[in-house]
């Protein structure tokens, strides 16, 4: 999904790279939450 300013002629980079961040670290998270999880098939999707 790209983000655009205002006028809808430009990509708002500065948005993207943030909620690009938030994306990561929420990943990450959840990643450690999978990590554990008593559940042995979710601990083999993400070794």
């Amino acid at each position: 999904m790209l983000h655009t300013n205002e006028t809808f002629n430009a990509v708002d980079v500065d948005l993207c790279n943030a909620q690009w961040n938030n994306f990561v670290e929420l990943h990450h998270l959840e990643i450690a939450r999978l990590k554990e999880s008593p559940s042995k098939t979710l601990r083999w999707f993400v070794a």
